[in-house]
């Protein structure tokens, strides 16, 4: 017989027509395949952190469900509460959320329709609203079409669907590449810089990934961090490509020094090295790219004065100076070779540019954090208003689970694929429904 979804039954049976999409989806979404196995799914609930972001003094969270959770400095993280930090997380009054990136001041998310929203400082223009003025509510950004979206020391730069590059906000050292030092004071497209794949804006600095996988940079230049074998600063985006800089699949700026994750695993750093950030195992400033001594490495993460980075295996290291304990080794010591500091980690996040504190998602779905607490950032209590040298457990995590998986068996199964090309003969399942539950189909 035809399976009616919404029956209340125990019992299964029923004909598969592959030319209804109803029926397909209903099938795709009661069974799973595991160990080879066809099973039915269980009921799912909760939610799961995809994102956490660094600013200074703040932390931001973004769930599966596009809600965003905040803590730290109440001003930037769109509570619309500006009396007092918070040590809890508290959710922010913005939802369908797909991207958060956090500023030294300031927050910008961008949502499902394709807005762009800010919260926090605007006293640069740095939310994009065209308004010079402190903002505890999230408001509108005038800009759209958006794949990415990075905040620095008082600005801002997005990356559209299209590839070009935009830029608001605080400029004096150029680094929003739009051929001046002048303030910025709404969206401005970054020179002719077109066929970027995601960008990076730092202290005073920004880089650029290209579809190619070379990279370009623009802004302050005094540590060599632009790359490009000098250390003039520009304020047109150049070619970063001292050292044969190729085959990069993501970058990140910290306060003084740039990172660089290769397609193969390996890092290269550039910049100040002064706190051993680049990972060399020297404290030599380097204006050229210079091989850092990690490999098997899938995420990387720049902030002030030091460098996290997250193997494949799921340990976390770190290099650079540990003071107030970004790095999260447990000392105040600066140190130019990489140590194993956290396992378990599935995502970590160090900041940008002025950033003090680190954060890492773990497999388990809580959250570890290290370093600078004086706002209450870490979501931690035990050190509010000071600081850690250690990794400790952040007040949010993950709340997915799989509240109440039925057993059951599928008895027959002849030519089955999740794939709409398949052709399904028959299917019966037989579900036994756990005491007290009732699932419905």
């Amino acid at each position: 017989k035809k399976f009616i979804p919404g029956d209340d039954v125990t019992d299964i049976n029923w004909d598969f027509d592959t030319g209804d999409e109803s029926q397909w989806n209903f099938l795709s979404d009661k069974i799973e395949f595991v160990d080879g196995k066809v099973r039915l799914k269980g009921v799912e609930s909760g939610t799961n952190i995809i994102d956490i972001q660094c600013g200074q003094g703040h932390t931001m969270a973004l769930m599966d469900d596009g809600t965003v959770w905040g803590v730290g400095s109440h001003g930037k993280i769109g509570d619309d509460d500006t009396t007092a930090n918070t040590t809890s997380w508290v959710q922010s009054d913005i939802t369908d959320v797909t991207y958060i990136a956090c500023g030294q001041w300031n927050t910008m998310a961008i949502k499902s329709d394709g807005t762009v929203w800010g919260v926090g400082d605007g006293g640069a223009y740095e939310l994009g609203n065209g308004m010079n003025s402190h903002q505890s509510s999230w408001v509108l950004s005038n800009i759209t079409g958006l794949s990415s979206i990075s905040c620095g020391e008082r600005a801002s730069m997005a990356l559209k669907s299209d590839g070009t590059v935009w830029g608001v906000g605080y400029n004096l050292q150029g680094q929003l590449g739009v051929g001046n030092n002048q303030l910025v004071t709404n969206w401005t497209q970054s020179g002719t810089l077109t066929g970027v794949t995601s960008i990076s804006i730092g202290n005073s600095h920004s880089m650029a990934l290209m579809t190619d996988g070379t990279v370009k940079g623009v802004g302050y230049n005094g540590s060599g961090q632009l790359g490009n074998g000098n250390t003039t600063s520009q304020n047109s985006w150049v070619t970063s490509n001292s050292g044969g800089l190729t085959g990069v699949s993501s970058i990140s700026c910290g306060e003084g020094h740039t990172m660089a994750l290769m397609t193969n695993g390996t890092v290269k750093g550039v910049g100040s090295n002064g706190s051993g950030a680049l990972g060399t195992g020297n404290t030599t400033t380097q204006n050229s790219w210079t091989t850092s001594s990690i490999t098997n490495v899938s995420s990387i993460s720049a902030g002030k004065n030091f460098s996290i980075a997250l193997l494949s295996t799921g340990d976390l290291y770190g290099v650079g100076y540990n003071n107030p304990g970004g790095v999260g080794n447990g000392d105040w010591q600066p140190h130019s070779s990489w140590g194993n500091v956290l396992t378990g980690v599935s995502m970590i996040s160090g900041g940008t540019g002025n950033s003090m504190h680190s954060m890492a998602l773990m497999m388990d779905g809580t959250v570890q954090a290290t370093g600078s607490n004086y706002y209450g950032e870490l979501g931690e209590t035990s050190v509010n208003g000071s600081y850690t040298t250690n990794f400790l457990t952040s007040g949010i995590q993950s709340t997915y689970n799989i509240s109440h998986q039925p057993s059951g068996t599928v008895d027959s199964v002849s030519s089955i694929s999740l794939a709409n090309t398949a052709t399904i003969n028959s299917l019966a399942i037989t579900e036994n429904k756990p005491t007290g539950t009732d699932i419905k189909y």
